[in-house]
């Protein structure tokens, strides 16, 4: 009897981690999958930002009246500058296959640091990821504002441009006449004008007028169209061809008012 209980035990004992083991080996492989599945997740999701479209949330009303504080955009990347030189030209033309044009609504984005770590671009990545492109561990901005913002691309390399009461004029190269903003754009646009003095300092305000500048090769001029209290190429002046990191195609936040650009 003694015999057969010792039995019992060792055989109970032996099930017990039998079990245990079975039971460790499920929960290692649904933990595996887990990761797995994280990572793959993360995976196209960064690649379907870096290559086709992003969220943008925007914290700022100096886009009024077409895009309020706290609305979220989707931007393709697509659409940015293709470089002046350098990089594979099969893989540019691809990352670069929408052409820009006067008057699209762009995002003006501080350029990352070449010395940062692909560890670090990593973790930038997924900080952008979680708040919307509205902040960064890596970037450095060499305009006024700290962060991303949108604005309109209304001047081109070659361009001559003034401004005359917040309108803007454009003598385009090769051309003899110059010609409003509106009329060479290829998208109809309304721009907020309020309390504007063409007296004011930087110091103080923006000005309404401005004296006549040529663009050089790779950079754009860029306006809020809140002329009144918008922060654009007016202050910080011209921006580089890498400083443009997409053009806005949808607002989608709120969705009352959701609309294509």
């Amino acid at each position: 009897m003694g015999a057969l209980c010792y039995l019992y035990a060792m055989a109970s004992n032996v099930s017990g981690i039998e079990y245990s083991f079975l039971l460790k080996q499920h929960r290692r492989r649904n933990e595996i999958f887990l990761f797995g599945f994280i990572l793959i997740i993360f995976i196209i999701c960064s690649f379907w930002q870096k290559f086709l479209l992003f969220p943008v949330s925007v914290s700022s009303e100096s886009m009024k009246p077409l895009i309020d504080s706290g609305d979220v955009v989707m931007v393709t990347p697509l659409a940015s500058v293709k470089p002046v030189e350098g990089g594979i030209p099969v893989l540019s033309s691809i990352a670069h296959c929408i052409d820009l044009k006067r008057g699209d609504v762009v995002l003006v984005s501080p350029a990352i640091e070449k010395d940062a770590s692909l560890l670090k671009k990593a973790a930038n990545s997924i900080v952008k990821f979680v708040t919307f492109q509205r902040r960064s561990i890596i970037e450095k901005s060499n305009l006024v504002t700290e962060s991303d913002s949108v604005r309109r691309l209304v001047g081109f390399p070659g361009d001559t441009l003034y401004m005359k009461d917040c309108v803007l004029y454009i003598k385009p190269k090769n051309t003899s006449h110059a010609l409003t903003e509106f009329e060479l754009s290829d998208s109809q646009y309304d721009i907020f004008i309020e309390g504007t003095d063409a007296s004011w300092s930087r110091e103080i305000g923006f000005p309404g007028e401005m004296d006549t500048v040529v663009l050089k090769d790779d950079e754009y001029f860029v306006l809020a169209d809140d002329r009144s209290h918008g922060i654009d190429s007016r202050y910080y002046g011209p921006v580089n061809g890498k400083n443009i990191k997409g053009r806005l195609v949808f607002r989608y936040w709120p969705v009352k008012n959701f609309s294509l650009f």
